[in-house]
């Protein structure tokens, strides 16, 4: 499972786009990773396209370990861009794990609404 991230510092925007078989470990050295990439700031906001995953083999335990380790802040802004129903369901679960407001999650099939709701603040 790929997972492609890029720092848009002049936004404060992270984008990351995960394509093929989305699994706990390749989520969890992502995350471990992201946190110290050059340009990196916690206090960015994220932008998620989960359109290209092929398999979802995402565990609750894995949510759980992803959850603790994530490099944002919990008042990160985070947008998902998803495709099917299962990816809904195991994102509203990893959002209740990491302690994303409410307000700063959005979730969607739609990536121009994606787009700007994140970046209409």
């Amino acid at each position: 499972m790929p997972i492609k991230c890029e720092i848009f510092p002049d936004l404060r925007v992270v984008l990351t786009i995960i394509t093929g078989s989305i699994d706990d470990k390749a989520c969890i050295d992502n995350a471990r990773s992201l946190g110290k990439m050059p340009g990196f700031y916690s206090s960015f906001d994220q932008i998620i396209d989960l359109t290209g995953v092929t398999a979802n083999l995402l565990t609750a335990e894995g949510l759980q370990e992803i959850a603790k380790i994530t490099p944002f802040s919990p008042d990160s802004r985070r947008s998902f861009i998803i495709s099917e129903s299962n990816t809904v369901t195991k994102t509203g679960y990893f959002a209740s794990l990491s302690e994303i407001k409410s307000e700063n999650m959005f979730v969607t099939s739609d990536r121009d609404k994606a787009y700007k709701w994140l970046l209409d603040k």
